[in-house]
This record gives C-alpha cells, sequence and structure tokens, in this order.
C-alpha cells in the first residue's frame, strides 16, 4: 500500500512538473511571438522612415589651395562615397538569435551544476559560440581566407565552455544538443 502511495505521488509530481513545462513553453512562444511581432513592425517603421528621407546634400566642394594645384595636374572631381547601408535585418535579428540561442540551450542552462555567475557567463559563451559557428559556416560556403582564424577562436570558445561545464553530464547534453539548428 506505500509503494502504491509513493508511486501515485510520484506520477501526481511529474504530471505536474510536465503541466509547468509546457505552460512555460507556451508563455516562451507566445512572447517570442510578440517580440517578433514587435521587431516587423519596428523594421517597417524604419523602412518607411528611410524611403522618407530626403537624399543627404552635398558638400560645398572647396577651392584647392596653390600647392594643392600645384601637385595635382589634373584636378579630378571629388566623388561622395555613400554611406554604408545599415543591415536592418541585422539588427532587429539579434534579439531573435539571442531569444533563440537562450531557448536552444535552455535545458542545459537550467539544469547545469554551476552558480548564477557561471550561467551567465555560459550564456555569453553559447551566444558567442553560435555566432562563431554561423560565420565558419559562411566563410565556408564563400571561401574566405580567414576561415582557420575563424576556427581558431571556435575551438577556444569550445574549450571554455568545457571549463564552465566541469560536470560530464552537463558538457555530454550540451554535446548533443550544439549540433542541432536554431
Amino acid at each position: 500500500m506505500n509503494i502504491r502511495t509513493v508511486l501515485i505521488a510520484c506520477l501526481m509530481i511529474l504530471v505536474a512538473a510536465n503541466f509547468f513545462i509546457r505552460k512555460e513553453n507556451l508563455a516562451l512562444r507566445l512572447d517570442i511571438a510578440d517580440k517578433k511581432n514587435l521587431c516587423d513592425q519596428w523594421l517597417q517603421k524604419l523602412a518607411l522612415k528611410q524611403q522618407n528621407t530626403p537624399p543627404s546634400t552635398t558638400q560645398a566642394r572647396q577651392t584647392p589651395t596653390v600647392k594643392q594645384a600645384q601637385t595635382s595636374a589634373s584636378p579630378s572631381p571629388e566623388v561622395e562615397n555613400p554611406p554604408p547601408e545599415t543591415d536592418i535585418e541585422l539588427l532587429a535579428s539579434h534579439s531573435h538569435r539571442m531569444q533563440a540561442v537562450n531557448h536552444k540551450y535552455e535545458f542545459i542552462i537550467l539544469t547545469a551544476q554551476i552558480d548564477d555567475d557561471e550561467k551567465e557567463r555560459l550564456k555569453k559563451l553559447l551566444l558567442l559560440r553560435e555566432r562563431l559557428s554561423r560565420q565558419l559556416v559562411v566563410a565556408e560556403q564563400q571561401e574566405q581566407p580567414n576561415l582557420p582564424e575563424i576556427e581558431d577562436k571556435l575551438y577556444n570558445i569550445e574549450d571554455e565552455i568545457e571549463l564552465v561545464l566541469n560536470d560530464p553530464l552537463d558538457y555530454y547534453r550540451y554535446e548533443l544538443i550544439k549540433q542541432r539548428p536554431l
């Protein structure tokens, strides 16, 4: 009879934990959807603002000094280099990437046998690891010359993560999860 009550109590605890986890998961999904909508609205406003801004005014040309006139036989017209455009999607998607990384590694961050300061450090390392992993894929596709440098940085971050996750079970979980896409 005691074993039956213990089993029923354990089952009730598991059902309650399952309900709680599902509720938290739903809350996170709703929060992500709200943040995505806010970012989309922000992007639309910013794109509309960029369309409505007048083109930049050109600066008046300075008259060359005597020394400048002597050094250049044929003066070339000044060409104004337009400022590089900001990639709005990269700016807006940064918070989405942070949320995706937090969501991907949420189980590890919650269950890791480390203190809160180390958990914050782990979050930063995981975000940096995902960024370097994405840069590595892009560098491989575009055959960029800085590929070994990115690989070295990624290996160093992996080593730091291994030092933070000193429990073998935590590191094993990390190894299983890290290959999943965001």
